[in-house]
């Protein structure tokens, strides 16, 4: 909502000469930041605007734009000096990974793939089978065709194909694909620096394509020649889509309430969780505390004695991320309370849980 915002209201203020706008481009991508590392990016689309409708009045714009968000942003430059040490675009140490690209803290490595990582995880598959530079274009393939409903790609395609229309204008046009490209550079480095590959972090850009995806519908009903061609499309699409509306059910995700459940059955409500994934908080009705990437075995030990941890609660996945043996070691150290498969996504790893006092 903020990055969609901040981009119109910082196209428009330029086009209206407006300084309100401005300000309240700045203001929401401040917030934007706050949400998302990738907020960050809004910085360098303003100026491209700028450079797009240049005109005397874009060098108030741009410095009022600036400073809105800055504004908004000091409170968590602090927040980030006080966990890293330093200023930076964020604390999550996914986005350090990435951005250790640039500074050289980070090997442009890859995922490094083997036998067991190849079985379990669904992008490893991809580079195993395409190869390190073929895998992420056909996980990042599949992935937005997934967040297109699949039927929405032919459309876009077509849209690509047939841009040029006097509704899709150059200026316009070549913000709104460098907002795409922009934001798909932090998920293609991740691929680089082998940190976790989610399709929540494109859907930003998906939504981007959208306009190119509506110039490729209207021409496949011009194609058709018949009146009701366009209504009959996007009645069609609308259907397929309800298909997923009326199908809520996250059954990939079931074993972290079968794990959260089995935490309260075992231990009572309002106990603390080590995890990394947060709905387990809700099921075990208890308070979560973040395991960290990167973390090893004995941040593991000194956070469940300073923090007086309950349970432990990880996806077999969650152990790429942290120090070799991490799972073998839990075992030997806490109790097992037991694995919680999901019911239907056959490649996806079961949720392990461990209770630390019960050794």
């Amino acid at each position: 909502f903020f990055f969609l915002t901040a981009m119109a209201l910082a196209w428009s203020s330029l086009e209206r000469k407006s300084w309100e706008r401005a300000v309240l481009a700045g203001v929401c991508a401040g917030c934007a930041w706050l949400v998302r590392p990738e907020g960050v990016y809004l910085i360098p689309l303003f100026v491209l605007a700028a450079l797009l409708l240049r005109s005397r009045f874009a060098l108030v714009a741009l410095p009022a734009m600036f400073a809105a968000a800055f504004f908004l942003a000091t409170p968590y430059q602090g927040f980030i000096k006080s966990q890293t040490g330093h200023y930076g675009v964020s604390a999550s140490p996914f986005s350090a990974g990435i951005l250790g690209l640039f500074s050289g803290k980070t090997e442009a490595t890859g995922y490094v793939v083997n036998e067991k990582t190849s079985e379990e995880f669904a992008e490893y598959k991809d580079i195993a089978k395409y190869g390190r530079v073929g895998g992420p274009v056909v996980t990042m393939a599949k992935s937005i065709s997934k967040i297109l409903f699949h039927l929405l790609v032919p459309f876009l395609l077509i849209g690509l194909v047939k841009l040029r229309t006097q509704d899709f204008k150059a200026g316009p046009a070549s913000y709104l694909f460098a907002a795409v490209g922009g934001y798909f550079l932090p998920t293609i480095l991740a691929f680089v620096a082998g940190t976790p590959f989610s399709h929540r972090y494109i859907l930003i850009p998906c939504i981007l394509l959208l306009p190119p995806a509506a110039i490729g519908l209207l021409q496949a009903a011009a194609w058709m020649r018949h009146p009701k061609a366009l209504p009959a499309l996007v009645t069609a699409l609308c259907l397929a889509m309800l298909i997923r509306d009326f199908r809520p059910k996250r059954d990939e995700k079931i074993g972290l309430k079968h794990g959260g459940q089995a935490i309260r059955e075992r231990l009572g409500p309002n106990r603390k969780i080590l995890a990394m994934s947060r709905q387990v908080e809700y099921y075990s009705g208890g308070e979560f505390v973040e395991f960290l990437p990167n973390a090893t075995f004995e941040d593991v030990r000194k956070l469940v004695a300073a923090r007086k941890i309950d349970a432990i609660a990880l996806w077999t996945s969650d152990f790429r991320n942290v120090e070799p043996g991490m799972e073998e070691k839990l075992d030997r150290t806490y109790s097992v309370l037991g694995s919680y498969a999901s019911s239907s996504a056959k490649d996806r790893a079961p949720l392990r849980v461990w209770i630390t006092n019960g050794r």
